[in-house]
């Protein structure tokens, strides 16, 4: 397939698209620790919590077996923990779909799932496949240093010169483009 120069307005689609890559990745990124932190407010709110009082006027072996079951598994420390371990989980998940998102995929030569919705894809600005070391380098160097600047960086992608797509500072870094997909040189 022969390669032209992209006019203005496919330029400016291919920004929108890459924007909106961007958001869609992110919102399937944040629903896991959103989830997990529902999920922990409603199990703090909505777990039974038995009282003392109610303990002491329940007869026999049961009384006793509840008293324990109040004091190491329904009390409120417990409930603290739980919901601990609830919000704990969910940033490990986060972190991992991160990491698969951003390192693993594009490792193997795929996508994320923003780009895979819209079209585009990541690769070396010769075109090859960008490779475990690239991801890195784009995702856990060039990101942080985007938000350290304060999106500085992005200024790169918007500016669109004659020709290109525009590379932000994490592209620079890693020494990428991105291009819709199915285009190949």
């Amino acid at each position: 397939m022969e390669l032209t120069i992209a006019t203005p307005e496919e330029r400016s689609s291919l920004l929108y698209r890459r924007m909106g890559a961007f958001l869609v990745d992110y919102l399937v990124l944040l629903a896991i620790p959103a989830m997990t932190l529902v999920l922990a407010v409603y199990v703090k709110r909505h777990w039974p919590i038995v009282h003392f009082e109610e303990m002491i006027v329940t007869p026999g072996f049961p009384g006793i077996g509840a008293l324990l079951l109040y004091d190491y598994v329904i009390s409120r420390q417990a409930i603290a923990g739980i919901t601990q371990a609830i919000t704990t989980f969910g940033a490990i998940c986060s972190l991992g779909a991160m990491l698969y998102n951003w390192v693993y995929v594009y490792g193997q030569g795929r996508q994320s799932f923003g780009k895979t919705f819209f079209g585009l894809r990541v690769v070396r600005i010769d075109g090859t496949r960008l490779g475990y070391g690239g991801a890195l380098r784009r995702h856990l160097l060039g990101y942080p240093l985007l938000v350290a600047s304060l999106g500085i960086g992005v200024w790169g992608i918007l500016r669109q010169p004659e020709g290109e797509a525009g590379h932000g500072w994490h592209d620079q870094v890693a020494g990428t483009r991105v291009e819709e997909e199915g285009l190949r040189e």
